[in-house]
């Protein structure tokens, strides 16, 4: 079981080459099956905002993890997948010069990612659900009065009462995507041993490399 932790900070580089940084919450890590080398990373968001955009058309991304605990940071790099409604369309994605082994793998085994975003919609609050529905995150508003004529809450799939909270789900899952990072190095340092310890890994073709480093 991983530690408890507020959230992760995941960088992403837009159009113009500038780096994007913002805190995301975690949900998961997957991996093929028999394949426990080969984790990715599983986050939510609203397919409307910049950082989707961003992975796809850039895919190399970096996450930042730190456990206050245990005084741990994790910096882990990789490469990004976004899972959207079949009906979006983002644009092409971006180039990368490394193997994806695990999205290949779940490719092969034909693992069903639209049967992920439903059950994560479903995972969160009614407050959370609702805000899918809102304009989109970033657009320009007269006051933050305009948020009292938001609707609040929308209920799981399955659970709605009418057809309008049917509509509510349907609009919500449409704009619902998973944000997925395959990851291909890892940068650990632990902090509360003395002196500080840092250990750098690499996934290749072997398998995984390690070495120590200067923390």
């Amino acid at each position: 079981m991983l530690p408890t932790t507020a959230g992760i900070q995941l960088a992403t580089l837009d159009d113009d080459g500038i780096p994007r940084v913002r805190t995301v919450g975690f949900r998961e890590i997957l991996h093929p099956d028999g394949r426990p080398d080969l984790p990715v990373f599983i986050f939510t968001s609203d397919v409307r905002m910049q950082k989707a955009v961003e992975m796809l058309r850039h895919p190399y991304v970096e996450l930042v993890w730190w456990f206050k605990g245990s005084s741990e940071q994790y910096r882990l790099t990789g490469v990004a997948r976004v899972i959207t409604a079949p009906d979006i369309d983002l644009g092409p994605p971006g180039e990368t010069k490394d193997d994806t082994l695990a999205f290949d793998a779940f490719d092969r085994d034909g693992f069903d990612w639209w049967k992920k975003v439903r059950e994560l919609y479903d995972d969160n609050d009614d407050e959370r659900r609702a805000s899918l529905i809102r304009p989109p995150p970033g657009s320009r508003i007269p006051s933050y009065e305009t948020a009292k004529q938001w609707i609040e809450r929308v209920p799981k799939l399955g659970e709605g009462k009418d057809e309008r909270d049917m509509q509510h789900q349907e609009e919500g899952l449409r704009n619902y995507s998973l944000l997925l990072v395959e990851v291909l190095e890892v940068d650990w340092c632990a902090l509360a041993l003395k002196p500080h310890q840092r250990t750098k890994f690499r996934r290749t073709s072997n398998g995984w490399e390690e070495w120590p480093v200067v923390p």
